[in-house]
């Protein structure tokens, strides 16, 4: 039953649009979404027009290579490294330098705390620029438990004036 409507559906959109129904189906999902958004700008045309003005998949796949190029000279970045990157590493790294233009890959590589990293080499950097910051000790601040540092960063920066403030 479900099937039927949505080959209905089909059927009515592509009567709706003017297109062959056999050509319309024959088109993958993605394919006929991309279609009926081009249809909307280009109402009258037909699927084989469409198909002339579309990249091919073997286009595709150096449109995204040279975006893929145009992004990390954007961010200022080799390709080569910012190919390396994973596509969710690309994306926070795309956020974080919007709100920091003037920083660099390796800033952003070297913020642990920005991007979750757990190792014992970050996190003993981490603890040797809080401990500068607050005047401590590295070994006593390693000691304590992370509510513990919370606390004494609320109470440190209270101390000294900043009554209201924003942790990162």
């Amino acid at each position: 039953m479900c099937q039927k409507r949505i080959d209905s559906k089909r059927e009515a959109t592509a009567e709706e649009r003017g297109v062959d129904l056999q050509e319309y189906l024959a088109l993958s999902n993605n394919d006929r979404q991309a279609f009926l958004k081009w249809h909307g700008r280009n109402p009258g045309k037909a699927i084989a027009e469409w198909q002339k003005v579309i990249p091919s998949r073997e286009d595709t796949t150096a449109i995204n290579l040279a975006r893929t190029k145009k992004a990390a000279k954007a961010h200022g970045v080799p390709f080569t490294r910012w190919h390396q990157l994973t596509d969710a590493q690309r994306e926070a790294f795309n956020k974080w330098h919007r709100n920091n233009p003037t920083k660099t890959l390796d800033d952003w590589l070297a913020s642990t705390r920005k991007r979750g990293v757990t190792t014992s080499a970050a996190r003993q950097r981490e603890a040797e620029r809080s401990a500068q910051t607050l005047g401590v000790d590295v070994e006593d601040w390693l000691a304590l438990t992370k509510p513990e540092q919370n606390a004494f960063r609320v109470w440190w920066l209270r101390c000294h004036g900043f009554n209201s403030f924003h942790m990162s």
